[in-house]
């Protein structure tokens, strides 16, 4: 039975689900998951290390869920002017999974005689209206203020975001839009009436039998109608110097960040400044990885590293200061991770971007991208609205 076969006969009942799926990637496994046998909620920051304790409780079963933001810019230092709606981070532990390997469904704490074989239905491809968060004139406005933090020396660059809202009274297919959209770290999970389904291209962070790998993307460039606009466009994105700088910057945040937590003299550039081609975007990113350091656990190098460099900016902490003052929300799980630690040792999460979240018949997606003293806001607006595209 193959995994839209599966999902689709899970019970409606069920209140808690979660799915990844990727596109071949040895650092994101495709996996199927309900009905969790306990969950880790945490709303205090200081109630953080009792998630080591759950992990080590749960370390026979799945455990995934999301770190927000929130807890980046808690773990930082950084206090919010905006109100939080949703807690810091959830993990949910599952006893219960199907892991799939070249196609072939593996099945953990399940009898798979439960489920007949029969065809799956098809979903239709879901169709969306959004309405940004903030005016034309309030988004060149802001593009301006963050220029002059950059002319004064604050910063670098800053990632600058809104959320765009809409509304449906249709459930969200996620599988639908996976099938519209692919995307390498892809994830789908429920809490408390939220659904939360996330077409990420960006990995945040995997670890695996001591290496840690991260993957931070900078640069964008919409794909073109047809194959000679489509080579122009990719071009004029590996051509550009501003993309290109703008990569370095966070490449090496990345890799400071990864340093701190690596043996001394084991961080590895692996890629830099190579492409990744999705249905409406090309994107440029940098691979980096390390060697764990003695003493560190694996946990602790994923939670040091949160946020991720590649959506606060360079220096880290003061951007992410800047940011809590011009934006006009909190992020919530948009811009935090997702992802799973499995049984067998290894963890992978994503960068929750290209997130779209449902609850009450609202629902949100946030977009943006990174500013530097070059930046055009006419041309940062439509880089955000190409990227908001995956789901409309």
């Amino acid at each position: 039975m193959n995994k839209e076969q599966l999902w689709g006969q899970v019970s409606a009942g069920e209140d808690i689900r979660f799915r990844t799926d990727g596109e071949g990637t040895s650092m994101w496994r495709d996996l199927l998951a309900f009905d969790p046998a306990s969950s880790f909620i945490l709303d205090d920051i200081g109630n953080l290390p009792a998630l080591e304790d759950f992990l080590e409780m749960n370390g026979a079963k799945l455990c995934s869920g999301y770190f927000s933001y929130d807890l980046g810019m808690a773990l930082q230092g950084v206090s919010s002017r905006h109100g939080r709606r949703i807690p810091l981070v959830v993990i949910h532990a599952y006893d219960k999974w199907v892991e799939y390997e070249q196609g072939q469904p593996h099945y953990v704490g399940i009898d798979p005689s439960e489920f007949g074989n029969t065809d799956s239905k098809s979903d239709p491809i879901p169709s969306f209206e959004f309405t940004p968060g903030i005016s034309k004139a309030k988004y060149e406005e802001t593009i301006g203020r963050i220029q002059e933090y950059i002319r004064a020396g604050d910063f670098y660059q800053l990632n600058y975001t809104q959320q765009l809202l809409g509304k449906t009274h249709n459930q969200v297919s996620y599988a639908a839009m996976l099938k519209k959209h692919p995307a390498a770290y892809a994830m789908a999970m429920e809490y408390s009436g939220m659904k939360i389904h996330s077409l990420s291209p960006e990995l945040f962070l995997h670890y695996k039998t001591g290496t840690l790998t991260t993957e931070p993307i900078k640069g964008t460039r919409p794909r073109g109608t047809t194959q000679q606009e489509d080579d122009a466009q990719r071009q004029e994105l590996m051509s550009s110097e501003k993309e290109q700088a703008e990569l370095f910057m966070i490449t090496d945040l990345l890799r400071n960040d990864l340093g701190k937590v690596s043996e001394i003299g084991s961080i590895s550039l692996e890629a830099v400044k190579d492409m990744r081609k999705l249905p409406k975007v090309w994107h440029t990113y940098s691979r980096i990885s390390g060697r764990l350091k003695k003493g560190l656990k694996p946990l602790d190098a994923l939670i040091s590293m949160l946020p991720g460099g590649s959506i606060t900016g360079c220096p880290k902490k003061h951007a992410m200061e800047i940011i809590d003052e011009i934006e006009d929300s909190a992020r919530g799980i948009y811009t935090g991770s997702m992802g799973y630690f499995h049984p067998h040792g290894d963890f992978s999460f994503n960068i929750a971007i290209r997130t779209l979240v449902q609850q009450d018949g609202e629902i949100s997606l946030g977009s943006g991208g990174g500013i530097t003293i070059d930046s055009m806001w006419a041309e940062e607006w439509n880089e955000l609205m190409v990227k908001a595209s995956t789901f409309l």
